[in-house]
């Protein structure tokens, strides 16, 4: 089995697949960003398992007008589709990684095994992106995330 499975499975494992609550998702913040009624008919009441790269890559900038509790429910959905379509996934592996940075503080919702299951999938991302734009960002939230690896993933 591949990192980039391991990562899969360990995604799919740890984050349960409940629906999404567009409104607990997208804040306040988002009535400024001119796509937030597209995506919130994109991710309303769909599992994060259901979401792929077309619903998600369009509205990649989503990740910086969600809420916290919004980051927490779309993280698996996200890095899901990052892991499994690259490259096809354009930019979207950038803004991920970007807002897990970004929000490295914020770890504490998660689990362990969540937070294990985040650095696993930024693993595999890094490996897969090291060749291109988006690598760089990658390797920041790899460093800020790699901690909360229960065990060597790389």
């Amino acid at each position: 089995m591949t990192n980039d499975q391991n990562a899969l499975d360990a995604l799919r494992a740890a984050f349960p697949a409940v629906a999404i609550d567009a409104d607990a998702v997208i804040g306040d913040a988002a009535a400024s960003w001119v796509d937030h009624e597209a995506f919130s008919d994109v991710i309303d009441g769909r599992r994060w398992t259901e979401l792929g790269v077309a619903d998600l890559e369009p509205y990649r900038e989503a990740v910086y007008f969600v809420t916290a509790a919004g980051l927490g429910q779309l993280a698996p959905a996200l890095l899901m589709a990052c892991v499994e379509s690259y490259p096809a996934c354009d930019l979207l592996p950038r803004f991920v990684a970007g807002a897990l940075a970004l929000d490295a503080e914020g770890r504490a919702r998660w689990t362990p095994s969540q937070r294990d299951a985040i650095a696993r999938a930024l693993v595999a991302l890094e490996r897969l992106s090291r060749e291109d734009d988006a690598g760089p960002s990658a390797a920041r939230a790899l460093e800020l995330w790699r901690s909360e690896l229960v065990t060597t993933a790389a």
